[in-house]
């Protein structure tokens, strides 16, 4: 377990997270792939806008967390 802020996290939790990501990185690029070859857009590397990605996607993480959070602190 990893102690964070006088709470201790399971790494299966941490592990389960990260999948979590990946998978949301996957399906943001694939759907990006889509996109650009229905318009006839060149997609280019991944290599090229892994920072625009990896941000977009941390924020939708962390946006989903607090969503799940807030839900469960309302019933």
């Amino acid at each position: 377990m990893i102690r964070l802020f006088r709470h201790y996290i399971p790494y299966g939790v941490l592990f389960l997270a990260l999948i979590d990501l990946v998978l949301l990185v996957a399906a943001a690029e694939t759907a990006w792939a889509m996109h650009a070859h229905q318009i006839g857009m060149q997609v280019g590397h991944i290599v090229d806008y892994v920072e625009k990605l990896g941000t977009s996607e941390v924020v939708l993480a962390l946006v989903d967390r607090r969503n799940a959070l807030w839900l469960d602190g309302a019933r």
